[in-house]
């Protein structure tokens, strides 16, 4: 009769990866073989007596079924008996005298379950090295059992990239959006930049507030049972007009020095009681649209110079959206124009959380009532599923694409990008130097360079049409 090993129906890639570490408290406690010099299993040769069998299921699963003979499970059973000697605590004996059958007898159980758990892991590895897998993680395993003539079996089910032969992306159409700046984006960058230079002019000749007003404002917030008052100083902008359902507009006729109690909205729409003191009140300053302004918030000489620099920086800014956009369009005409090619569920399923937190950020909403909005929305998961499935699909495609055109990045270019970083942010050479530095941060930059090459192929022979209405892009100005 076998003996089954305690609950390890599915590997994760974190579980899997936490079993590799020695994540296993069981496993952690002992610190046995890989300390061991001399021993049967202290080499890596055992790991040739291992018999495993491959069996296809799809493009993204293989089966791998697994048999470990008596004697490696018997030469780690010996290793871990022997390293754990010398330690040992059983009560009526001496630390150190324990003899094997007592010692098996208080530890064999541990040392069955740390033997069949690294089996587990070692098989896999062995199985991805002699059949050339690229393991993306996702594991399950489907029986493992140590028999009582010591023969460890297991099968497990194992996700891996699939094989990609053929890759079809010449001639992919992609429409966007035309670049189109027009005199009232120019406007809008003007007055942001007026909005940047506003001056703040304490009101002397009056006491009481008034819309348009910018008051200096300390709020208290009553302490609560669980926490204490809460003061906090602001400054509160009463535009034109004032909304007469907004919290602030009870400080509308109200004076330097008095205290209002209002009650503010939280964005689940619950009301807070705050008490709110006006402390002093000004005015705003907005600079003159002039030359002078032009000057001091720019190079520019005049105003009509400094419109010319903003339309050229929105510009800019316009191509660089629209290209952006283009390669995201191009990513998803690749991924649809390879309908072959199966995601892994696993690297999927990471994505797919990835863009939800991304859409949670994008709402501004609550975490918990974005989560509970995703929920509750067929359409938006699917959205975010398909969505995705093409990131993977197209990832893959371009890997495929960099590997075949034999895409090489040079340490030399990741120099170079690191330099541009710098200059380009304002950050100190070092400092990017050492995040770079990083063996992860490295290997990243290095397949993002080769995979947007390998884009940049597949861009060559698309054809971008673009769409007949304009497309008007807010402004994104500097500050000076």
């Amino acid at each position: 009769m076998g003996v089954r090993v305690p609950p390890l129906a599915l590997l994760t890639t974190d579980a899997y990866v936490g079993l590799k570490a020695g994540g296993v408290a069981a496993y952690r406690s002992t610190m046995l073989s890989k300390n061991i010099e001399g021993s049967a299993v202290a080499g890596r040769e055992y790991l040739e007596k291992i018999q495993i069998s491959l069996h296809e299921i799809d493009p993204v699963h293989v089966r791998v079924d697994i048999t470990v003979p008596p004697e490696v499970v018997r030469a780690k059973t010996d290793e871990r008996l022997a390293a754990l000697a010398p330690q040992a605590q059983v009560p009526g004996f001496r630390r150190g005298r324990v003899p094997r059958p007592i010692l098996e007898k208080h530890f064999g159980s541990q040392i069955k379950r740390e033997i069949e758990l690294e089996l587990v892991t070692e098989s896999i590895d062995e199985a991805a090295r002699r059949h050339d897998l690229r393991l993306t993680g996702g594991i399950r395993l489907e029986s493992a059992s140590l028999s009582d003539a010591g023969t460890f079996t297991c099968v497990a089910v194992l996700e891996v990239f699939p094989k990609i032969s053929e890759v079809h992306y010449e001639g992919l159409e992609v429409t966007v959006r035309p670049v189109s700046i027009g005199e009232e984006d120019v406007d809008r960058a003007i007055e942001q930049l007026r909005e940047r230079h506003v001056t703040l002019v304490p009101i002397e000749d009056r006491d009481t507030v008034q819309a348009g007003d910018v008051v200096a404002v300390t709020v208290r917030q009553p302490g609560t049972q669980h926490g204490a008052e809460n003061e906090s100083q602001t400054l509160v902008w009463l535009q034109e007009p004032v909304d007469p359902d907004s919290s602030v507009a009870a400080l509308v006729g109200r004076h330097v020095g008095e205290t209002v109690a209002v009650t503010a909205r939280s964005p689940e729409g619950t009301g807070q009681a705050q008490l709110v003191k006006i402390e002093k009140i000004y005015r705003r300053n907005v600079p003159p649209l002039d030359d002078e302004f032009a000057k001091t918030v720019s190079n520019a000489e005049t105003l009509a110079e400094l419109r010319s620099l903003l339309r050229s920086e929105l510009e800019a800014h316009a191509r660089r959206r629209q290209n952006a956009a283009i390669e995201a369009e191009l990513r998803r005409a690749l991924a649809a124009a390879n309908p072959q090619v199966i995601p892994p569920p696993t690297l999927v399923s990471k994505e797919r959380e990835q863009l939800a937190a991304a859409w949670t950020v994008q709402t501004g909403l609550p975490l918990a009532k974005a989560r509970e909005l995703l929920e509750h929305t067929p359409e938006l998961a699917k959205r975010l599923e398909d969505e995705a499935r093409s990131a993977v699909v197209s990832h893959l495609l371009l890997q495929a694409i960099a590997d075949a055109k034999g895409i090489v990045v040079t340490e030399d270019e990741i120099e170079s990008v690191v330099d541009q970083l710098a200059k380009s942010r304002g950050i100190h050479e070092q400092e990017v130097r050492r995040a770079y530095e990083r063996e992860n941060v490295r290997a990243r930059a290095l397949e993002n360079m080769r995979l947007s090459r390998a884009l940049e192929i597949v861009r060559q022979s698309a054809r971008v049409r673009e769409l007949e209405e304009p497309s008007q892009i807010a402004a994104d100005t500097r500050n000076g």
